[in-house]
């Protein structure tokens, strides 16, 4: 993810001058080779580990210490029109009208635009990981933020900064489920409906209490380890695949509100609305479970390839073609999932008494582990 560190590995490991040659993020290198224009985007500059946050552009005194001052490209505005598509590739595709380049940026925060995310809310990015992405007006440059491993960036518009993190086995955890058990597609849906139905049923949800920590690639914050394992507590010889679904996706969710809860205590906020996209958006299962463990509206964002998009959207704000202004430009599939109160305070009451000394257990037991104890 962070480009700092790779350049550090070519600069030991590869005879590459680098006062020679410029570093693209994947975006940005496509847009060069389609325009022949190197430019750096904000957004992903924030991945790289040079950005000054602060001022808005490369970090002098990070590139002085690693004398990679000559490395970076200057920057265009997410979304904006770099140049037009250079004229061998216009002749290769046969193309008489001139076609204008422009680089998105960030994946999660041009989701967000397709969400049309606002103050106040939080955009939850499902896929293989999971994300909760907010918006901020300033930077977050506090010890407190570094130590939770939560990554400020610069948002694609109006002046605002993102404070992201990210869980690294949403989706897998799902996969993985049905990988280990051999449950086809047809079969999953039919357990999604059979499942979804019993949701309401708080004497159905407290028999089958199962705790699930899905660490199967590690851990995400607010204690990030690679080395983190998971953990499953209820298991029982009459288990069935329904109460491994359900343990796997109140384990996702119970993982999620740890993350939620540590960035409204480091920010002082509150959302009280989730927008999801990605994966989690077609699952109502998972999206049911979401406001009834968080405690929170859930709207579920059904937008088809809502990054791309939101950066197609974002290239019509940059460029004038749109009005940001204006809500009814794109139309949404909008479903809104509302938490069972009942249900919610019973969840409240399993993550404070399992999944949270659970969680504080393992967590100790890796520390231990880790330092050879």
């Amino acid at each position: 993810n962070y480009s700092l560190t790779k350049i550090l590995w070519i600069k030991e490991n590869c005879d590459i001058n680098l006062n020679k040659v410029k570093w693209l993020c994947i975006a940005e290198y496509i847009a060069y080779k389609l325009t022949d224009v190197k430019k750096a985007e904000p957004s992903l500059a924030s991945r790289t580990l040079v950005y000054d946050l602060k001022n808005h552009c490369w970090s002098e005194k990070i590139s002085s210490i690693f004398k990679i001052n000559n490395l970076f490209s200057d920057f265009v505005q997410s979304g904006k029109n770099i140049e037009k598509l250079k004229s061998s590739l216009a002749s290769k595709l046969n193309c008489s009208q001139p076609i204008y380049v422009s680089i998105g940026g960030h994946d999660h925060m041009c989701g967000s635009i397709a969400a049309r995310l606002k103050s106040g809310e939080i955009l939850n990015s499902t896929g293989t990981t999971e994300g909760l992405l907010l918006l901020l007006k300033q930077a977050n440059f506090d010890k407190s933020f570094l130590d939770s491993h939560l990554s400020n960036g610069q948002y694609v518009i109006d002046d605002l900064y993102t404070l992201y993190a990210s869980l690294p086995s949403a989706g897998y955890s799902i996969e993985w489920f049905k990988r280990t058990y051999c449950v086809s597609n047809e079969d999953f849906d039919l357990l999604i409906e059979s499942l979804f139905n019993k949701l309401s049923d708080i004497n159905y949800i407290k028999q089958k209490l199962n705790i699930f920590i899905p660490h199967l690639r590690g851990s995400g914050p607010p204690k990030r380890n690679i080395d983190s394992k998971g953990l499953w507590y209820g298991f029982a010889e009459n288990s069935s695949l329904q109460d491994t679904l359900l343990a796997i996706f109140q384990g996702l969710c119970f993982e999620l509100k740890n993350i939620l809860i540590t960035i409204e205590k480091l920010t002082s906020t509150h959302h009280p609305i989730i927008k999801v996209i990605g994966a989690a958006a077609k699952n109502p299962v998972w999206l049911q479970l979401k406001a009834d463990i968080l405690g929170r509206e859930i709207i579920s964002c059904n937008i088809k390839e809502a990054v791309c998009k939101g950066a197609v959207m974002l290239a019509g704000y940059q460029n004038h073609y749109l009005d940001k202004d204006i809500d009814n430009q794109f139309e949404n599939q909008i479903v809104r999932y509302m938490p069972n109160q009942q249900i919610t305070q019973y969840y409240d009451q399993v993550f404070n008494n399992y999944y949270q000394p659970f969680y504080d257990l393992k967590t100790q037991l890796e520390f231990h582990r880790k330092k050879g104890n």
